[in-house]
């Protein structure tokens, strides 16, 4: 009897892994759904009416999407948490700019037909969930850090975006958004100086 429930414990816990290790990423299907759409268009539209944009230009919208929500959440993290008043302030601000850049975002995908994430990646909840599990002066540096990091790669993609873009409305709105980041990042920048990252710090980046 106990060998019976021994295994039928096992059996649950296996499928509670199974089914965690198979959750869905919101990001990767969403740049599924785009691949689909931009396979169909190549296989039906010979014309070249009204073509979506590129692979490269609807992944960009995607990422700009995802790290946006994930600035967002993290920030609002640092009020939950009553994180240094500095960075505080700096995650209010923040929250203002996404939330004005995911208008733009939101607009551009409506008019290219481009599908945006429902939430975040998982890769970028695992990361909340690090930090959430931090506190004190371990969440200032850890939070520091990451959006630190974010915005180096996010000006990366944005840079490559304003100069290498197929598509001239997408690589305007990457070009108008760049003075914005360069701004956060001088910010980040001067808050990394007072919370330097921690010498242990498992950060796994979030936007490759």
């Amino acid at each position: 009897m106990k060998r019976v429930q021994m295994l039928g414990c096992s059996l649950v816990l296996l499928l509670g892994l199974a089914c965690n290790s198979t959750s869905s990423d919101e990001v990767k299907e969403a740049k599924q759904d785009n691949a689909r759409k931009l396979d169909s268009q190549q296989r039906t539209d010979g014309n070249g009416v009204n073509p979506i944009p590129e692979k490269g230009d609807m992944n960009f919208l995607v990422n700009v999407y995802s790290m946006s929500l994930f600035d967002q959440r993290l920030s609002r993290m640092v009020a939950e948490k009553k994180g240094h008043i500095r960075l505080q302030r700096f995650a209010s601000m923040l929250t203002k700019d996404h939330q004005a850049l995911d208008k733009q975002v939101t607009g551009l995908a409506a008019a290219k037909q481009v599908t945006l994430p429902a939430d975040i990646s998982n890769r970028q909840q695992r990361e909340i969930d690090r930090l959430q599990r931090t506190a004190g002066d371990a969440f200032n540096r850890s939070c520091v850090d990451v959006l630190y990091d974010v915005h180096r790669r996010m000006i990366r993609d944005f840079e490559n975006q304003a100069k290498n873009a197929g598509d001239a409305v997408i690589k305007t709105f990457a070009a108008g958004a760049l003075p914005g980041l360069y701004s956060h990042l001088d910010s980040l920048g001067s808050l990394r100086k007072q919370f330097p990252p921690l010498k242990d710090s498992t950060y796994i980046p979030v936007l490759q």
